[in-house]
């Protein structure tokens, strides 16, 4: 079963990137929680911890895709070490803001500038992948992979942020996780033989990826897929807790996060079928029928079950959403494309915790769940309503000195 992803790592420096790339992107289930974590105990207040977060976050969203944009346009290892040092400078004044009593208007504008630092290593990764194998039925592996990574990385991020924080001290958990981030970023950027050739701006007609209907129409249901995954983490939290087992949360959230990573192992083994667009629908459409699911647990072992299915629907579907990016732009805008619709499926998911949150005080955990529900109805509408934009063309070729598929 596992014979496709070990054939991936026969590509030269394939294995160094792999393992950089999973280092670097600990910040994508870390650093939010450790600002939360940090300011909430050091300061006593959840309120300024939250607005801090959320600070970051958005500014996060916003840099990631100038950041692939630079990365497309000059090179991962001249763009990486710049947003490296904005990332590690926020981090580690916010930490010291926040344990020195300074006044709060410097933890947002800390947080600002560890915002600035992001880079969606994802995209990044992706891209290198896509270098080696385009054309090849390998980089839907490789996209598998990617995508189990990631819940590899919610899965055990928030464990290990929380217990430094918790039984090392209030700053432990945040500088360890931003030590190990910058560790991989700075590794990811010196492997240059694997990093894509930077593209000329002027080669683009279009300015930007955003710009394309296809790449709009992506967003669009990413946004509204990254609601109903907010909502559902936040409504879990408020429907166990108030079953009594809120040291459960972590656990019942784990399941769901490994749904996800075992479809997507099963995913990246099954060679492509059918069209990207088919293969879209039909994963947007699961993932819908899936969430009606969530109406229905009245115990938290029901629910954890729920969830356990409702995870074999992600990882299928974000690895298919980056295929159609991949086919949707050209190859020297492809660390962009994937941000962009990256930063709206965050977007999203900020937007559905905070409905969420409403819905659990308003209607309580069990009907709150109607509300990932209809964020769901909403991307299967969206993504059936834009499916003519789905890879409507051709995607740019090569250059003529360009690698060859499978080349390395």
């Amino acid at each position: 079963m596992l014979g496709p992803y070990r054939a991936l790592f026969d590509a030269p420096g394939a294995g160094s990137f792999c393992l950089a790339g999973f280092l670097a992107r600990i910040t994508m289930s870390t650093v939010g929680l450790g600002i939360i974590l940090v300011v909430s105990r050091l300061r006593g207040d959840y309120t300024l911890a939250g607005a801090v977060t959320a600070v970051y976050a958005l500014m996060g969203a916003l840099a990631a895709p100038q950041v692939g944009r630079f990365a497309d346009r000059h090179g991962q290892s001249r763009v990486l070490p710049f947003s490296t040092g904005l990332l590690a400078a926020g981090i580690f004044a916010l930490a010291g803001c926040t344990a020195w009593g300074a006044p709060g208007w410097t933890l947002f504008l800390a947080a600002t500038v560890a915002g600035g630092g992001n880079a969606s290593v994802g995209a990044l990764v992706r891209a290198r992948w896509a270098r080696i194998y385009r054309g090849s039925p390998l980089l839907h592996t490789a996209y598998s992979l990617e995508a189990v990574i990631d819940e590899l990385v919610f899965i055990t991020g928030p464990i290990v942020v929380t217990l430094l924080t918790t039984q090392v001290g209030p700053t432990a958990g945040l500088l360890v996780v931003l030590a190990i981030a910058v560790s991989g970023l700075l590794w990811l950027a010196a492997l240059r033989a694997t990093q894509p050739e930077p593209g000329p701006a002027e080669g683009s007609q279009h300015g930007s990826p955003a710009r394309l209907p296809g790449i709009r129409a992506l967003a669009t249901v990413a946004a509204l897929l990254g609601t109903a995954l907010g909502a559902i983490e936040v409504i879990t939290v408020g429907f166990v807790s108030q079953a009594g087992h809120r040291a459960l949360v972590g656990l019942v959230l784990a399941c769901w996060a490994l749904g996800s990573a075992l479809a997507g192992l099963g995913y990246g083994v099954l060679g492509p079928r059918g069209s990207l667009r088919c293969r879209y629908l039909a994963c947007v459409t699961a993932a819908w029928l899936s969430s009606l699911l969530l109406l229905l647990p009245t115990s938290v072992g029901a629910l954890t079950g729920v969830l356990l299915v409702c995870g074999l629907t992600i990882a299928p579907t974000l690895i298919t959403q980056v295929s159609l990016v991949e086919a949707s732009v050209p190859p020297t805008e492809l660390t962009e494309g994937i941000a962009w619709v990256t930063t709206a499926l965050v977007l999203g998911a900020a937007a559905g915790e905070a409905l969420g949150g409403v819905g659990v005080d308003r209607l309580g955990p069990h009907l709150a769940f109607s509300i990932p529900v209809a964020a769901g109805a909403l991307a299967l509408t969206a993504a059936l309503g834009g499916a003519r934009w789905l890879t409507s063309g051709p995607r740019p070729s090569l250059p003529a000195d360009a690698e060859a598929p499978g080349q390395h």
